[in-house]
């Protein structure tokens, strides 16, 4: 189907795949951007939601016979709109915004492993959805300010709620550092037939000012990268990736040891913020507080680190919203066959993982894509 005699009007954002040299885009095979489009507009319809993209992707690669492994697929289908890192927020209009250096590339390296493997994965990223929703329901209620109200996580910009950044950080107080279930459900924990307390539930264990600042986090240093890759300035760019994948790591090597990763904004933490940003709230931004989910693994930390020890990488972070296992990177555009060389002898090699790397150029412009219920009609055909 020719893409020219699709006409273009306002409807879901959708990602196009394709390998053309002129412009290589993610370079992946011209069927799977179709695939994907069509996974797309389900969901656009609200014909599928998060959990079946992935299903949907390998019973369409499985009715293809095609032979690309099922973790690309997996890395893909997580690719959708309003998912593609380091722009989650919206990647379309961002790349509209957004000039992108002719002296650099996108690396897109695969882990080796997903954490679609992990059971839990599914439950614990629903639980954190639950405890933003829950975290800006508290914010409303203790906010007290005319004409402010926070629905959205953008709502929370200093702008927005008209505070200087010292007072973000004050408001950011206002939520507690573990939301457990009396947040959630109204109840206050029982007691066990044996007398003991109860066994802690996933919701007590949600560290859910942590998640909270890096939403905001993550939302600011959107913004701030359009800025940045305008201006060129592409190591400012990079250490925004550092700083997102720290906002998502479960792990950090020291002295020869890989051990946990923790982050945790404490009150200490956001008075000591707040007392900063009151003599120089620019040594303080939120676009530079990571917060901290993790949602990474291991092998995506180890992944990322290796690519940061690399000269003329700028900064990497994990690539697919946390269930895709992989890493993306920007690097200056000559160590493109350094970095590769380095990743398969450093971490493919060592792990038996197949190597699986590809640079990309982001393309010059996209756009929104509209398909009528006949042209709809016709791809399910």
């Amino acid at each position: 189907m020719s893409l020219g005699a699709i006409p273009v009007s306002k409807g879901a954002d959708v990602l196009i795949i394709h390998n053309l040299p002129e412009n290589a885009g993610f370079n992946m095979k011209i069927n799977l951007a179709f695939s994907l489009m069509k996974a797309l507009l389900c969901q656009a319809k609200k014909e599928a939601v998060d959990q079946q993209m992935y299903g949907f992707i390998c019973d369409v690669f499985s009715f293809l016979d095609d032979d690309i492994p099922l973790r690309e697929i997996t890395t893909i289908a997580c690719a959708k709109a309003g998912k593609i890192l380091p722009v989650q927020f919206s990647p379309i209009a961002t790349a509209r915004q957004t000039q992108f250096p002719d002296a650099c590339r996108l690396l897109f390296c695969h882990s080796g492993v997903t954490n679609e493997q992990n059971a839990d994965f599914a439950h614990i990223t629903h639980r954190h959805r639950e405890s933003v929703i829950r975290g800006l329901q508290i914010l409303n209620e203790k906010y007290q300010k005319k004409d402010i109200k926070i629905d959205h996580i953008r709502d929370l910009l200093p702008k927005r709620l008209h505070l200087d950044t010292d007072g973000f950080y004050e408001l950011i107080r206002l939520v507690p550092e573990h939301l457990t279930d009396a947040h959630f459900l109204n109840q206050t924990g029982g007691t066990s037939s044996n007398g003991n307390d109860q066994t802690k539930t996933v919701a007590q264990l949600i560290p859910a000012r942590n998640i909270l600042v890096y939403m905001i986090g993550e939302y600011a240093r959107c913004r701030e990268l359009i800025v940045r890759l305008n201006m060129s300035d592409t190591e400012g760019a990079g250490r925004l990736l550092r700083i997102s994948h720290d906002g998502e790591r479960v792990a950090v090597r020291k002295n020869g040891r890989l051990e946990k990763f923790r982050l945790h904004y404490t009150d200490e933490l956001l008075t000591d913020l707040q007392k900063i940003a009151a003599q120089n709230p620019e040594s303080v931004p939120v676009y530079e507080q990571s917060g901290s989910v993790q949602t990474s693994s291991p092998e995506i930390d180890e992944l990322v680190d290796l690519l940061h020890s690399i000269n003329g990488v700028l900064g990497a972070h994990i690539w697919g919203y946390g269930a895709a296992g992989g890493a993306l990177a920007l690097v200056e555009k000559n160590v493109v066959d350094v970095c590769i060389e380095r990743l398969e002898n450093e971490y493919y090699k060592p792990r038996g993982f197949e190597k699986m790397v590809f640079g990309s150029r982001p393309v010059s412009g996209c756009g929104g894509i509209h398909f009528s219920a006949v042209e709809l009609q016709a791809i399910e055909n």
